[in-house]
């Protein structure tokens, strides 16, 4: 070994730069709506918040918001509503416009 370290970039604070795209990026949306559709908890990437926010990340804003309404359909829509909201409000900057 001893090659050169790589030199190690300093966390931006700008959220917009998400350097690394989530998986969810490259995921068909159906696939994604059945993901969405099932409890967290039974999902282990999506159970904590930055396993959410990892796996959702350098996704665009309206293609999350979009993908979230049709996970929620089969619900209250004000329910859902208030879901959609919840959910684009944990990721919302780890998003790309």
């Amino acid at each position: 070994g001893g090659g050169v370290a790589e030199p190690v970039e300093p966390a931006s604070p700008v959220a917009k730069d998400v350097a690394v795209a989530g998986p969810a990026v490259s995921m068909s949306d159906a696939s994604l709506v059945e993901l969405l559709k099932r409890p967290p908890k039974h999902v282990p990437e999506l159970r904590t918040r930055e396993g959410y926010r990892r796996y959702f990340a350098g996704m665009p804003e309206g293609r999350m918001s979009l993908l979230l309404s049709q996970s929620y359909v089969d619900l209250d829509p004000a329910e859902a509503a208030k879901k959609v909201k919840k959910r684009l409000a944990l990721v919302k900057d780890v998003l790309v416009e």
